[in-house]
């Protein structure tokens, strides 16, 4: 099967994952590892360790954490972004909503990933190109959220953590606009209802079964393709091959 990032023969592909050191974050730094490439992490508490893993330990909210992460990094070629990390707190209903909830989630679901890829981009140009995926969900879909698509799981869901999400797939149309002339192309993801500790009750996906399609999904893509792509590892929510609507 061909990889799309193009690396060398004489070199692994080289991934970047953040919020790593549990669930859906070390479901894929594991798949990719097991698939022969190279993980640094970012997270704020070490995750269990591998002696070939890189371990760069911060807050994402933190503009230092992406300073951090680039010095480790250093002058090595970078195929791959996952910003994972994430919060989903604060209320579901409009009189309980903290402002320090949503300024939480913005600086975790939008500033973050924006401080990580701005970090990343030259070791990304150097790669020739690459990938960037910002793990989303199907609640930023305004078009599915106006059709009131998702009544059930909106009651359950945090005004912080739709809105920033919403937010951030913003960030990832701009990023893959800016990012094409580099040919790195940016993707945002849902990644299916995950059993991890901020799925719900209804969660029904385990958190590696999903990381193993993402790596097979990355693995075959169309390395010319630079839409922004707003990709689903559950195929209940599009039709073959079709991705959420924005």
């Amino acid at each position: 099967m061909a990889l799309a990032y193009r690396p060398t023969m004489t070199r692994r592909p080289h991934a970047v994952v953040t919020g790593a050191s549990r669930g859906f974050g070390l479901a894929v730094t594991e798949a990719f590892e097991n698939a022969g490439w190279r993980v640094t992490v970012v997270c704020r508490t070490p995750p269990p360790p591998n002696a070939d893993r890189a371990v760069v330990i911060g807050d994402v909210t933190d503009p230092a954490t992406a300073t951090a992460l680039a010095a480790v990094i250093g002058d090595d070629p970078l195929d791959l972004v996952v910003n994972n990390a994430g919060v989903s707190g604060g209320s579901p209903t409009l009189g309980a909503v903290r402002t320090e909830d949503v300024n939480t989630s913005f600086a975790t679901n939008v500033t973050g990933p924006m401080y990580i890829v701005r970090e990343c981009r030259p070791a990304l140009q150097a790669a020739g190109g690459g990938l960037v995926v910002n793990v989303s969900s199907r609640l930023a879909s305004l078009t599915r959220q106006a059709a009131d698509d998702y009544h059930q799981a909106v009651r359950q869901t945090s005004y912080a953590y739709r809105i920033t999400k919403a937010a951030q797939n913003m960030l990832t149309i701009a990023l893959a606009q800016e990012l094409a002339v580099d040919a790195i192309a940016v993707w945002a993801l849902h990644p299916g209802t995950l059993k991890t500790r901020l799925g719900t009750e209804r969660a029904d996906t385990p958190p590696d079964v999903a990381a193993t399609d993402l790596v097979e999904r990355v693995t075959r893509r169309d390395p010319t393709d630079m839409r922004p792509r707003f990709i689903s590892l559950d195929e209940r929510e599009t039709d073959a091959g079709d991705d959420l609507p924005w």
